[in-house]
């Protein structure tokens, strides 16, 4: 791990996709243990993904993110919930698009 001039790491932010599953969680497990000792902020991220059906068959998901874009700030919300009990300080991000294409900009911007 890389170190500054005032011996202190570089690592301030920890960014940690999910999609909510327990490999998920598991990677956040990580993240927070890693967190602690750098003091680091985390910051857990999710992409909902474009409808993967044709327009024809789309017609029955009419509004297939705005339905998806509350479950998923919910379930985002409540994981923050954990770092904030070992008081890791973390922010959310939800974004929609192709995942791994979102996840690199929040990264870079991040």
């Amino acid at each position: 791990m890389k170190q500054n001039k005032r011996g202190k790491s570089d690592v301030s932010r920890i960014l940690v996709p999910t999609d909510f599953s327990a490999c998920s969680s598991d990677a956040l497990d990580y993240a927070m243990a890693l967190a602690k000792p750098l003091n680091a902020e985390l910051i857990l991220a999710h992409v909902i993904e474009p409808f993967p059906y044709t327009a024809v068959n789309a017609i029955a998901f009419i509004n297939y993110e705005e339905r998806l874009i509350p479950e998923a700030r919910s379930l985002l919300d409540e994981l923050s919930k954990r770092p904030l009990r070992e008081k890791l300080s973390v922010e959310t991000h939800l974004s929609t698009g192709i995942a791994s294409r979102e996840i690199i900009r929040l990264a870079e911007r991040e």
